[in-house]
């Protein structure tokens, strides 16, 4: 993937931690800290940012909140997929 257009079309850090949780039915925040390498700070306020928007929900489990994605979050999850599909790939 080019790297200039997929920073150009999406944030890095926003992007990478919404791929994590479509990597999974449901992720905790320390997961997602560690898959991404990413500041949990900077994690949370991206969640925030996605639950406001209907994209996730969390949901307390013992000590960990557990993150999974809504029926919008799925829609958006598949197109993504498509579209970074298309950009990944060679023009014919």
């Amino acid at each position: 993937m080019d790297r200039n257009l997929k920073n150009f079309l999406f944030h890095e850090v926003p992007l990478k931690v919404f791929l994590e949780i479509l990597k999974g039915n449901t992720k905790s925040i320390t997961k997602i800290r560690k898959e991404t390498r990413r500041n949990y700070g900077r994690i949370v306020q991206c969640l925030k940012i996605l639950e406001e928007n209907g994209v996730i929900k969390t949901v307390k489990r013992s000590r960990e909140r557990e993150i999974v994605l809504t029926k919008k979050g799925q829609v958006i999850g598949q197109k993504l997929k498509e579209l970074l599909n298309v950009i990944d790939s060679p023009l014919p």
